[in-house]
């Protein structure tokens, strides 16, 4: 009884004892870190990181939009490659829950929000240009290469937002990889999956994956590109956060890897 008592009690004082981040006081950090309005803004998040948030997942995804404005189309991660590598292979867009997180999951399953057919590594958007870029995501050769919805983004200079998580969560340095042709990036045969759309048909589809198991050292890249204004940093309530540049980033990415290979992989004694 002492212990439950105990939980409930820690449970209502936790707000008390986080700083409190307000859907108006992130909007205002969001543009004191330089994000843009109108484009496309991809958010890798943690949302335990931001302190407490009146509101919760609801109020962070306003306050992302409202720092885009009308015209900005907003991306979230919403990846199932988790359970794809535990050996699962049926996708249905509507229903295959997200493996990164909190906000991407509650993020997939709102209103006019769309999802990319992508088995492993789908996108979740919204916005003017949500459904331009996801389509065709399934039939790309790479997970996040040429004609994905990363390559576009990058392409057309949209940003990076790392709320409260490091660069090893940023999904496009496989972007990069992926341009640059890294050896290591590839399972080298095809996986057959089962495919459900938003209207619910179905189709079978034969994909590459990524090659499992390869240690990378996405993180170890901060400096770097910090000192080449790649990435600025600042914060976002409690969350110290990172912001890309897109085109910058590949522009700056894929001569380093094309003449680097093994640059951004964690070889033993590298």
């Amino acid at each position: 009884m002492a212990s439950r008592i105990k939980r409930w009690a820690g449970r209502l004082l936790r707000p008390m004892m986080q700083s409190w981040l307000t859907q108006a006081k992130m909007s205002a950090d969001l543009e004191a870190i330089g994000v843009r309005q109108g484009g496309y803004m991809l958010v890798h998040s943690s949302l335990s990181s931001l302190g407490f948030v009146p509101g919760s997942a609801t109020a962070v995804v306003a306050a992302l939009r409202d720092s885009m404005g009308l015209n900005g189309t907003l991306v979230l991660p919403s990846h199932s490659w988790l359970w794809m590598n535990k050996g699962a292979r049926e996708f249905d867009v509507r229903r295959t829950p997200t493996c990164v997180g909190a906000l991407p999951e509650f993020f997939r399953n709102q209103p006019s929000v769309v999802r990319s057919l992508h088995p492993t590594h789908s996108v979740a958007a919204i916005g003017p240009q949500a459904e331009p870029l996801i389509e065709g995501h399934e039939r790309a050769e790479t997970p996040c290469g040429r004609h994905t919805p990363y390559e576009k983004l990058l392409m057309e200079g949209g940003q990076i937002l790392l709320l409260g998580v490091d660069l090893s969560r940023n999904t496009a340095f496989h972007t990069v990889e992926a341009l640059a042709n890294v050896p290591y990036l590839m399972e080298k045969q095809p996986q057959q999956f089962a495919i459900t759309d938003r209207t619910g048909k179905k189709t079978t589809l034969r994909t590459f994956m990524h090659a499992p198991h390869v240690p990378r050292r996405f993180a170890q890249m901060e400096v770097q590109l910090l000192a080449e204004r790649v990435v600025t940093e600042g914060r976002v309530g409690g969350a110290r956060t990172l912001l890309i540049d897109g085109r910058k980033f590949i522009d700056f990415m894929v001569p380093l890897l094309c003449a680097e290979p093994d640059l951004l992989r964690d070889t033993p004694g590298g």
